[in-house]
């Protein structure tokens, strides 16, 4: 594979995981910006190194990726806090405008070819410029800042005054008017090759579910036929076993320390070394005691190899514990998720050994936030 594809593929890997996402911006960003693509849109323009993308087509996709979401019956958290998105009120209007009229299916026939109801005309020349400023001033000048350290490093508006239109009732009256934004080449390179599972449109699950949902026996939707499959990768938390076996240890010593700092607690909180938002991993080798407030702070983060080392004088009497009083059940889970089928002696360590090459690839390959002391 081409280097420059590798290091594109590993940086964009980092954004998608790393960067701080108070809203879903980014998310519809970089899921227009693969769809763009995707559609192979002939206004679409290469100039140089670098691809320019009319930000009217961004800003249609925003708007029907957003019509659906604020048309559900459910609440579809979309910012943190109390706070609205930027045009959330005008999308909203919108949803009202067709409820009981068709909904999302008859407002986007309206907004591809009918043309939108005449009292929403008004509405979507608010949206259409709010959602423009949202993108430009947010996500693209934001998005990849934790690589290189710079503002719009990706994503690049058009400099020029935008010119928005005061009449607006089809997508049509303002997709190629708003001037364009470019991306590099090498990330269009990646979206145009792989943007299908990056965006889902042609992951495994999403190809699995559109099967299941063709079934002769019974009519099913493609988001009802994919709910199971989400389920069945979701291995359920559970660290009262663990938390039993450390209580028994502190009775057996009289006291029990964090595993990270050294620190003797009072109380403990049972910490997943590898984070379970990112694996699933009940295993008794990363469940390990932390102080509270250590743990809250580094919560979702990957602690370094640096730290691994630093604390493997803690883990290690931690997992010879484990040996000592659950060996039947500590030994399968480590060699099956850890070691491998490697001889056990000096297994404690070949075991931090592992576990350094294990919290350096989920840093450094899976762009996961790294945590230290």
């Amino acid at each position: 594979m081409d280097t420059s594809f590798q290091a594109t593929l590993r940086n964009l890997n980092k954004i998608i995981e790393r960067e701080s996402k108070s809203t879903t911006y980014k998310f519809a960003l970089l899921r227009g910006t693969i769809d763009i693509i995707r559609d192979n849109s002939p206004l679409i323009k290469k100039e140089g190194n670098s691809i320019q993308i009319p930000l009217g087509l961004l800003v249609e996709k925003w708007i029907v990726y957003y019509f659906p979401i604020f048309e559900s019956p459910f609440s579809l958290r979309q910012i943190h806090t109390n706070r609205k998105l930027a045009f959330e009120d005008l999308i909203i209007s919108l949803v009202n405008l067709y409820k009981g009229q068709g909904g999302f299916k008859e407002f986007y026939i309206d907004f591809l070819n009918k043309g939108i109801k005449k009292e929403g005309k008004k509405i979507m020349v608010d949206l259409v410029k709010t959602i423009s400023k949202t993108i430009t001033e947010m996500p693209m000048k934001h998005l990849g800042s934790s690589i290189s350290g710079e503002l719009y490093s990706i994503f690049s508006p058009n400099k020029n005054r935008r010119i928005y239109p005061t009449h607006i009732s089809k997508s049509i009256d303002f997709v190629s008017g708003l001037g364009f934004y470019t991306i590099p080449d090498s990330y269009f390179q990646v979206f145009k090759e792989i943007g299908g599972f990056i965006s889902g449109q042609n992951s495994i699950i999403f190809h699995w579910a559109q099967f299941s949902a063709n079934s002769k026996s019974e009519k099913v939707s493609i988001h009802q036929a994919i709910e199971p499959l989400l389920s069945a990768t979701l291995i359920p938390r559970e660290t009262g076993s663990a938390r039993s076996i450390l209580d028994n240890l502190k009775k057996s010593r009289n006291k029990i320390i964090c595993v990270w700092s050294g620190e003797e607690l009072e109380k403990y909180e049972v910490d997943h070394i590898i984070p379970y938002a990112f694996w699933n991993n009940n295993d008794l080798w990363n469940l390990l005691p932390s102080k509270p407030s250590i743990n809250n702070n580094k919560r979702d983060k990957i602690a370094t190899p640096e730290q691994i080392e630093n604390s493997k004088d803690n883990i290690i009497s931690y997992w010879q514990w484990y040996m000592k009083t659950e060996e039947d059940r500590f030994i399968p889970e480590l060699k099956k998720n850890l070691i491998g089928n490697t001889s056990l002696d000096n297994w404690e360590r070949k075991s931090i050994d592992k576990l350094k090459e294990l919290t350096n690839y989920y840093i450094e390959e899976r762009g996961y936030q790294f945590w230290q002391l």
